[in-house]
């Protein structure tokens, strides 16, 4: 199986029909996602896992909707079977699966950890669409790869991460953000 993209790694427009793909076929519109192994806005994987986040979770009639700032984004964890047929894998349950508070924009899978980030996954009454137009900043959590488990969290930082722009190299997590700066956390 390879990881795939219906719309190019680069489409953060995080509508129904955009996602990327751990699959053998490649991504179209399937309304109902049932050919594909395992799918999300974002995935990680490595020789055990497979590991990404559902921005639309529920069912608003016929469709997945989208409910900002109710349950939060859903993270979740497949185990990787090398070899197995994709019809047998779509079947294979969750390892783990948790919502976490948090509009996932980067993700990266570094030994047993995820690391995600994001702005902060409100709508505060007084500027409902602040989180949206990046004026929240960024959340940042450390999630056990193993069984989704909350290691760390960091709130607030200053800028929200571009798209996909988490790196994790040489025992340091790098973030990526917005307004131009490249964040080390972790000593290189």
């Amino acid at each position: 199986m390879h990881l795939l993209a219906s719309r190019g790694f680069l489409d953060d427009s995080y509508n129904e029909g955009t996602y990327w793909a751990f699959s053998q076929r490649r991504p179209g519109w399937d309304r109902h996602m049932n050919k594909i192994g395992a799918w999300g806005q974002l995935l990680v994987f490595n020789t055990d896992h497979v590991l990404g986040v559902n921005v639309f979770t529920e069912r608003n009639r016929v469709r997945r909707g989208f409910f900002p700032g109710t349950k939060g984004y859903r993270i979740f964890a497949k185990p990787f079977q090398p070899g197995q047929d994709e019809d047998a894998y779509k079947k294979t349950a969750d390892t783990w699966s948790v919502y976490i508070p948090v509009r996932v924009r980067a993700m990266v899978l570094a030994g047993d950890r995820l690391f995600v980030a994001g702005p902060p996954d409100v709508i505060p009454e007084d500027a409902p669409a602040a989180a949206f137009e990046d004026r929240m900043g960024a959340d940042l959590w450390a999630l056990s790869a193993i069984n989704g488990e909350t290691l760390a969290r960091f709130e607030r930082l200053a800028s929200p991460p571009v798209y996909d722009g988490l790196i994790a190299a040489n025992g340091a997590l790098y973030l990526c953000t917005t307004d131009g700066k490249v964040t080390c956390f972790g000593a290189p």
